[in-house]
């Protein structure tokens, strides 16, 4: 089966990807903060629900499911500190050699669990530190609405994440069309805050090549709440159409769990970000692969977001 690859990816300049989605309800109305209403999520090993879409090239795109887990204790309370994300090349997180900080970095991945909707997904801190990138179908229900969101965060990869705030959906960065979404971090009185002590990821135009080594990371809520990384590559590209499948992605053999969407992939050789992992694939033959967006439906939202905090 060969990949439709749309021709705006060879180009260094892109049009706005967000300008042509709309929605028939303001998600808006009668949103509010977040309200620790004591309803306990579902059983983390209960079988989740999965949204699908379909589209064209018979491959079947369905979204990684949000997974259900038990509320988390609130250990901690950390506020944060970001910088700008933006199509420019901000400083990459190394070790000390050539090798990326995957420590560093993960601590960067967040895991997000709305108790009104019931799911847990993934997120990226950026914009300076204020903010999450995540996918609109962790951040929305289905009806369009906002769920209410905390954030949650490890201080290393062997250690359970500790709440850090809570969030709520910039309404002039969500794109329900190609599934992203940008979140404000607030403490428990409304205020916005920040994670302190979690580099914000810088995102620049990048365009993977056929092959490169990947990492994804994110909460798939299996094996216990740790954060995980799995490795892949870039296995080629895809064109959906339709719903939030709608657009260009990376297709990559990096297992994608439930609970992974709204994550981080990263390029293993520079540790740089260079995609949301968004969905999974069945394509004929039965085999199975991950859909990533791509950073260029990405900047132009988080260039929303930061017109939006101004």
């Amino acid at each position: 089966m060969g990949a439709s690859v749309n021709n705006e990816w060879d180009d260094d300049q892109h049009d706005d990807p967000l300008g042509n989605g709309t929605a028939s309800d303001d998600p808006w109305e009668d949103s509010g903060p977040l309200v620790d209403n004591g309803i306990d999520p579902l059983d983390p090993l209960g079988t989740p629900t999965t949204t699908t879409s379909t589209s064209a090239h018979s491959l079947e795109a369905r979204r990684t499911p949000r997974f259900h887990l038990p509320r988390i204790p609130r250990w901690s309370v950390i506020g944060i500190g970001i910088v700008l994300v933006g199509a420019f090349l901000g400083p990459r997180i190394f070790s000390g050699g050539d090798e990326p900080d995957w420590d560093q970095l993960t601590r960067s991945v967040v895991l997000l669990f709305s108790p009104d909707c019931g799911w847990t997904g993934s997120g990226t801190v950026v914009l300076e530190g204020g903010h999450v990138l995540t996918n609109a179908h962790v951040a929305m229900n289905e009806a369009g609405k906002p769920c209410s969101l905390e954030v949650y965060a490890a201080k290393s990869p062997e250690v359970d994440p500790e709440w850090i705030a809570n969030a709520v959906a910039v309404e002039e960065a969500v794109d329900l069309v190609h599934d992203l979404a940008v979140i404000q971090l607030v403490d428990n009185r409304g205020h916005s805050t920040t994670a302190e002590g979690r580099p914000a990821i810088q995102i620049h135009s990048h365009k993977l090549d056929l092959g490169t080594q990947l990492k994804v990371l994110g909460y798939p809520g299996m094996g216990g709440t740790k954060i995980t990384i799995t490795p892949g590559e870039q296995s080629g590209w895809w064109t959906g159409s339709g719903g939030d499948q709608t657009g260009d992605f990376y297709k990559t053999s990096a297992k994608m769990g439930p609970g992974i969407s709204g994550g981080a992939a990263f390029s293993v050789l520079t540790g740089e970000f260079v995609g949301v992992p968004t969905a999974g694939s069945i394509v004929e033959g039965g085999d199975v692969l991950g859909l990533i967006r791509p950073n260029q439906y990405i900047i132009p939202l988080l260039d929303r977001a930061r017109r939006a905090d101004n």
